[in-house]
């Protein structure tokens, strides 16, 4: 028998991802561990900066961080299919032609088996909800499988 781990691969980690609850735990533990900032003063006594905001200020400078390395990556990829295509109309690269085509036909193909992977694990959360609606939990304002598994 298949477990429901097998079944619905990423499936359940993906929705707890999405969960107000999850959400509020991530903030609490951001909360929780970021140091108390040293309080500053402005010029009418109000307090210039909080814990929220030391977790803006950090959590947007690893963002930026984070764009910055995709820009990189994005434009090392641009670099070096622009160069491939420079090779290719110069006539370099002939010889390779099937093999790079062979390459696309094969993560096409990559592609499109995990799209039906997909497809399949979500016509199976589908299924098992639409046979047992006790299954599904609203406690939380939505709605997440919930599936006991048992041991054969």
């Amino acid at each position: 028998m298949v477990g429901a781990r097998e079944a619905l691969p990423g499936l359940l980690r993906h929705e707890k991802r999405r969960s107000e609850l999850h959400c509020a735990s991530q903030y609490s533990e951001l909360l929780e561990t970021t140091e108390t900032p040293k309080r500053k003063r402005g010029e009418k006594g109000e307090v210039v900066e909080t814990v929220e905001d030391v977790i803006v200020r950090k959590l947007t400078a690893e963002r930026i961080e984070e764009l910055k390395r995709l820009i990189k990556d994005t434009q090392e990829k641009h670099r070096k299919l622009k160069k491939e295509a420079e090779l290719i109309q110069a006539g370099h690269l002939d010889s390779k032609l099937d093999e790079l085509w062979g390459e696309i036909v094969q993560k096409k193909k990559q592609e499109e088996e995990e799209a039906e992977l997909k497809r399949k694990a979500t016509d199976a959360a589908y299924q098992v909800r639409r046979r047992n609606p006790a299954l599904t939990d609203t406690r939380y304002g939505m709605n997440a499988i919930t599936i006991e598994i048992l041991d054969s």
